[in-house]
């Protein structure tokens, strides 16, 4: 398998990130995987969106100039309809990244993404461009952020089904609930588990009750010894997010299958990893 560098967010250094304009960068730039976030709206929409909630300085609020409200008030998107979420403007440029751009830009529905995303490629010879899409979820948000885990994993299965997308999107989760219930409606899917620390892999793989196609970890936790253990039990190994070259480098030392990172315009000129 070739080392496969993945978009986080998109080509977040060059666009605002979870949105189509970063989705196109990233693909210009010639990266075949795309990392994204999904959450749930409150008329069950998936929407692209890392955090559950929308607004602040880099989606201002378009009635933010009402009485009684700030352009910057966070709202969650689970307590909104799309037609309201997709009036944000998300396409502000983030100072984190220097050389970001500001674009129109909303937070779009994961169909839309799916279904405009392949129309810029350039070469039609290429491979479909793959989604790994997270689905963010936590405990602690059942019924408040997101639905519960069997009724979240009906929206996603559905939705996959009715963009005829199974063969181009990954699926991962920090919530084993939550991957659990949607490999039960589409085992044939490809599955992910997200980990940040040691303690995600003591139930392992007993939670979530199947062995993922990947595992991947926050790379400061990633040694050579645990790729070793989860190539040996049959999962691939992307860590994230690896911005730094010298990590970059370091996880391929290490035998990882992949980085998911916020500089693919610098991972992809590395010989070391493109050898």
């Amino acid at each position: 398998m070739q080392f496969e560098i993945q978009a986080h967010r998109g080509a977040r250094a060059l666009f605002p990130e979870n949105t189509i304009p970063a989705f196109q960068g990233a693909v210009d730039l010639g990266i075949r995987v795309i990392e994204l976030d999904v959450v749930v709206s409150r008329d069950n929409r998936l929407v692209v969106s890392h955090d559950p909630w929308i607004g602040g300085s880099l989606c201002p609020d378009p009635d933010g100039k009402q009485p009684g409200r700030s352009g910057k008030e966070r709202r969650l998107i689970y307590r909104m309809d799309y037609d309201e979420i997709a009036q944000f403007d998300c396409g502000m440029a983030d100072p984190s990244f220097p050389l970001q751009r500001a674009v129109p830009a909303v937070r779009p529905l994961l169909s839309n993404v799916l279904q405009q995303i392949d129309a810029v490629r350039h070469d039609d010879t290429l491979p479909p461009v793959i989604f790994n899409i997270e689905l963010k979820s936590w405990p602690e948000g059942d019924g408040r952020l997101h639905p519960g885990p069997g009724p979240y994993a009906d929206i996603v299965s559905e939705l996959i089904d009715f963009c005829a997308a199974a063969s181009r999107v990954r699926v991962q989760s920090f919530d084993r609930r939550l991957l659990t219930e949607v490999w039960r409606r589409s085992p044939d899917l490809v599955f992910g588990l997200l980990a940040d620390d040691f303690s995600h892999f003591d139930p392992f793989p007993w939670e979530p009750g199947f062995v993922p196609a990947y595992v991947n970890p926050y790379f400061e936790v990633l040694s050579p010894e645990m790729v070793d253990a989860l190539h040996a039990m049959g999962s691939l190994v992307i860590p994230w997010t690896v911005n730094r070259v010298e990590d970059m480098l370091a996880m391929k030392r290490m035998g990882a299958d992949g980085i998911i990172t916020d500089h693919p315009e610098l991972a992809l000129r590395l010989p070391g990893l493109n050898a």
